[in-house]
């Protein structure tokens, strides 16, 4: 698959009435590319919160569309369902899908100031570390087109003996999907 043909044109930032959609391959297919949403709310949290590594996660790791930046989750490596730890809740956290990534840097918006249209750093990615994003899927695809939830996102330990996949990845999940 030529990433550099499909990768999202829609933009990493994110007004306070549209959700932003991020491409993602699909989890029934990893060839195929679905759309996925992730509501200006949280993105509105992170920067009141002033969480600025998190903002520049999102737009280069997760999103992806911006200069130099990554394939975001279009570039996964692989995906697991069920989460074996408290995510959402007990109830929820076997519809948990966790999209892995393999960067070699990350982005952060710490030291740029708030609100400037500058891009996000790029910076080196933790040691040993894979990033996951964490997503729920819907029951049809909603009004903006989108097939699934974009819930959170992090850097997590490298599994020692696959070091694509999380640390304790057969612990962590209930099963790989691909």
């Amino acid at each position: 698959m030529n990433l550099k043909m499909i990768k999202s044109t829609s933009s990493s930032r994110s007004n306070k009435d549209t959700p932003n959609i991020v491409l993602a391959p699909s989890f029934e297919d990893k060839n195929k590319r679905i759309s996925l949403r992730i509501m200006p709310g949280l993105i509105a949290q992170y920067d009141k919160d002033n969480f600025r590594a998190k903002l520049g996660e999102f737009a280069g790791l997760v999103h992806g569309n911006i200069e130099n930046g990554t394939f975001g989750l279009l570039g996964a490596t692989a995906l697991f369902k069920g989460i074996k730890r408290p995510c959402i809740n007990k109830n929820h956290d076997a519809d948990v899908y966790a999209y892995v990534t393999n960067p070699d840097f990350t982005y952060t918006y710490v030291g740029i100031p708030r609100y400037s249209k500058k891009p996000p750093e790029k910076i080196q990615a933790p040691n040993d570390c894979v990033f996951v994003t964490y997503v729920t899927f819907n029951k049809k695809t909603d009004e903006f087109g989108a097939v699934g939830r974009i819930l959170d996102w992090e850097w997590v330990f490298r599994d020692k003996e696959i070091p694509e996949y999380p640390y304790n990845h057969k612990v962590r999940y209930d099963k790989k999907v691909w």
